[in-house]
């Protein structure tokens, strides 16, 4: 089937299992990020929220590899990747859920208390404080293993121009 489409219903009921666990084990708040991202900043400021701030929003960056680089991880440089940025994959940030009750995973970018994205109890977290940073597919064996897999569905409908370029480079899909 369309991996895409699969993947983000998995992690949606993956997360939503681990908000209960992080529940059982005393943990207060849980953030989604994927294998190939790191959380960059302090969470100090986590101790100083009010009670009434149920889900975070991050920013997110994008490493930027020089030629030659080791590892995945050994970008210095990253591209800031709000709405508009000229990034290759995702604007849209991350985020984290207070560890409780009526809050629950919204997708792969966001969390929702009592069924809503959006309003008072969501905050903001300043990108200097806290930020997401991306390393998306930086070694070619990465690249080619997940487009492979995002090209299994010929109907598919991945938003990302970059996703679908790349799909096509990797020969897994004829997109005309």
């Amino acid at each position: 089937g369309d991996n895409y489409k699969t993947l983000q219903d998995r992690q949606i009921k993956f997360v939503n299992k681990s908000l209960e666990k992080a529940k059982e084990m005393g943990v207060d708040w849980l953030f989604h990020i994927d294998a190939d991202e790191l959380l960059h900043g302090s969470l100090t400021f986590l101790d100083n929220l009010e009670p009434s701030v149920k889900t975070l929003k991050l920013e997110n960056a994008e490493a930027i590899f020089e030629e030659g680089a080791e590892t995945c991880f050994s970008a210095n440089k990253f591209l800031r990747c709000g709405k508009g940025a000229p990034c290759r994959s995702y604007v849209n940030g991350k985020a984290g859920g207070h560890v409780e009750r009526d809050v629950q995973i919204a997708g792969p970018h966001d969390f929702k208390y009592k069924g809503e994205i959006e309003g008072s109890f969501a905050k903001a977290v300043p990108f200097d404080s806290l930020r997401v940073l991306h390393f998306d597919s930086c070694s070619l064996g990465a690249w080619v293993e997940k487009y492979k897999h995002l090209g299994k569905d010929p109907k598919s409908d991945i938003p990302f121009p970059y996703y679908k370029e790349s799909i096509v480079r990797t020969g897994y899909r004829d997109w005309e």
